[in-house]
């Protein structure tokens, strides 16, 4: 049993590393990559010439951000133009906000269209920083997706290129873009490129309603999927925005939103430098848009304009973007459920964990859910007082060792609490009764965040393993054996 149990610990180990490798993006491809591919080296020259300094929308340095950028795009070969115009936008009771905002947009017609595909990012900076990740990163991104577009076969779809000006003040420059020029009429399909930090996986972090044709397309091509369902229902409640909902607020956008969000302390501040921008992100923020426009370039867009009638639950594993539509959601959730009674109900049965005991290992699993929190909440209050600066920080300028003592103190939390009663109240009473938590969570979600229910559901299922493979007393392993 010993040896199993080791066995069991160097797989989950091996999943983990796997996993964590998974999310890593690549190695930047050079300045000389292939002309039709993605080159982070390439899009990092847009990065540095855009954020020099701080151009916050009205001023001299955004005004020469918008002739660089009309240039590269015309030099493209894309019909160019510079939208001025003003854009408002209500925040909050009673309160408003203006801008007089200058908007790149231009056009790369499509051989034969059923549709627009609308690549965004915002290339003014807030006041207080040059921009560099937010959102010059996004800007380049997109200038270098359509560089490798021109260098390859035209598309059957019109890209429109959108490069909003003071997102960063009130998001007005999607206001004026959506509210007036001529080209949002109609609507379309909405990939707009964002950032939070300078470092870490592109995450697909949000969408319209109805996504569940879209999801299939970024599956079917992003080359680095990273992206999570229970995302998409935090942001729907969340009151941040950004360009994206600023369109997909209008009858006939829908789309995705991606942004990468690792490094966040120097977001919106001085330290948003180019240099402090990863190319091995860019990279992959750009692989995933040169990739998702092609398909979306190709696609018929009509059915994808229209709001769907269902979203899907998706999250990532191994690399690759697991998914499933809507109507799957209450039935894996009850299932979860159902599988945690059956084996409380098969665990009674056998004498292994009489329902007092199943119960009361479910009233003390509340234990670590409260202290795990509370212990990473002290860390946290710890490095302020040892560092006081961290306490005006969103994230440290290096995540992953936190990351990684966040989750030693977790598991340290979770073993401490199970080595202490696993003696008082037995291993099955504590597994089953914890078991009882998550997979009553999935339902709760299934009905009130659907896309959220995973979190709950497949640990619950996953979490019978334990209990169904062990043997009791003088009896066969099996969960399923009552006798």
């Amino acid at each position: 049993m010993r040896a199993a149990g080791l066995v069991v610990v160097a797989l989950l180990l091996g999943l983990i590393g796997w996993s964590v490798a998974s999310l890593q993006p690549p190695d930047p491809v050079s300045a000389d990559g292939p002309p039709t591919e993605f080159s982070a080296e390439r899009a990092f020259g847009h990065v540095e010439r855009i954020a020099t300094r701080t151009h916050a929308t009205g001023s001299a340095a955004n005004d020469d951000v918008v002739d660089g950028l009309v240039s590269t795009l015309t030099d493209l070969g894309l019909d160019t133009r510079v939208q001025n115009s003003v854009g408002a936008r209500a925040s909050g009771v009673g309160e408003a906000h203006m801008a007089r905002v200058r908007n790149v947009v231009a056009v790369l017609p499509g051989t034969g269209s059923t549709g627009r595909l609308f690549l965004t990012a915002h290339h003014d900076s807030v006041a207080t920083g040059p921009g560099a990740a937010d959102d010059a990163a996004g800007v380049a991104a997109v200038l270098e997706t359509v560089r490798a577009l021109r260098a390859g076969e035209p598309l059957r779809n019109d890209v429109v290129v959108v490069l909003t000006d003071a997102e960063g003040a009130c998001r007005c420059g999607a206001e004026a873009f959506a509210g007036v020029h001529p080209l949002a009429a109609g609507g379309g399909v909405m990939l707009n490129f964002e950032a939070r930090g300078s470092s870490g996986p592109p995450i697909m972090f949000r969408t319209s309603p109805g996504n569940a044709g879209l999801i299939d397309a970024y599956a079917a091509a992003a080359m680095h999927p990273v992206a999570s369902s229970v995302a998409v229902e935090v942001h729907r409640v969340l009151p941040n925005s950004t360009d994206f909902t600023v369109l997909t607020g209008r009858d006939g956008f829908t789309g995705l939103d991606t942004a990468f969000v690792d490094g966040s302390a120097g977001y919106h501040t001085p330290q948003d430098q180019p240099a402090r921008v990863d190319r091995g992100s860019l990279q992959a923020l750009g692989d995933n848009a040169l990739a998702l426009t092609r398909e979306f370039g190709t696609r018929d867009l009509g059915p994808l304009v229209q709001e769907g009638a269902d979203d899907a639950t998706y999250f990532p594993v191994l690399g690759e973007l697991v998914r499933y539509p809507d109507r799957f959601v209450v039935p894996i959730a009850l299932a979860g459920l159902g599988a945690v009674v059956l084996v409380a109900v098969v665990a009674a049965r056998r004498g292994r964990s009489p329902y007092g005991r199943t119960a009361a290992g479910a009233a003390l699993a509340l234990v670590p859910l409260v202290l795990a929190p509370l212990a990473v909440t002290g860390l946290w209050w710890v490095m302020g007082a040892v560092r006081p600066a961290y306490r005006e920080m969103l994230d440290p300028w290096r995540p992953g060792w936190f990351r990684v003592t966040v989750l030693a103190l977790v598991a340290a939390v979770v073993l401490t609490w199970y080595v202490a009663l696993r003696r008082r109240i037995g291993a099955v009473p504590l597994i089953v009764g914890a078991l009882a938590w998550p997979a009553t969570l999935g339902v709760v979600l299934a009905l009130v965040a659907p896309g959220g229910s995973y979190l709950g559901a497949w640990p619950a299922l996953a979490g019978e393993w334990p209990v169904c493979s062990s043997s009791p007393a003088g009896g066969r392993p099996g969960c399923w054996e009552l006798s």
